[in-house]
């Protein structure tokens, strides 16, 4: 069973990454939190300050934080928070539909990665691009060549690449 929380992938899996609109065509579908998980004071804000960026800055960061030492489940917190950035996305009106599931795909894309990385591991930048499916299976093909993951591969081809003038 992959880590990818159930939340997460239920917008994966409604076409977001796809970037099938179909399904949701007059507005994004967003989860209703229960009362239960209702959104603190301090996450509220961090999320605010997240709806035009959806990068995670130290005040998300430090929410994980929080819930992990709490005893949180890692799918338990980012369901948490992809639940409670998603409304606040949809109520954008700036925003055009295909911008909105893009924020709310790349924040529960950055989320997902934060929370389930190693303890150990450095930080980084993540890029979310979406490119053609031969294009991907070529990049696993390349990959699996020289022994690397796909994001090691794409990693050093950029590297590489930008290494030339």
């Amino acid at each position: 069973m992959s880590p990818l929380p159930t939340l997460a992938a239920a917008f994966l899996g409604a076409g977001i990454a796809t970037g099938a609109t179909a399904a949701f065509a007059s507005d994004l579908d967003c989860a209703v939190p229960s009362a239960s998980r209702s959104v603190d004071a301090s996450l509220a804000k961090a999320l605010r300050g997240a709806e035009r960026h959806p990068g995670l800055d130290g005040d998300i960061r430090a929410a994980i934080g929080r819930m992990a030492a709490a005893g949180m489940a890692k799918g338990e917190i980012v369901d948490r928070l992809v639940e409670a950035y998603c409304p606040l996305v949809k109520s954008d009106p700036v925003l055009t539909f295909d911008q909105k599931q893009e924020a709310v795909r790349s924040f529960a894309s950055a989320v997902t990665d934060t929370v389930f990385a190693p303890a150990d591991a450095p930080e980084s930048i993540l890029l979310s691009v979406a490119i053609p499916p031969a294009l991907s299976e070529q990049i696993q093909v390349a990959a699996a060549k020289r022994g690397l993951t796909r994001s090691e591969w794409v990693r050093d081809a950029l590297t590489a690449r930008l290494a030339r003038p």
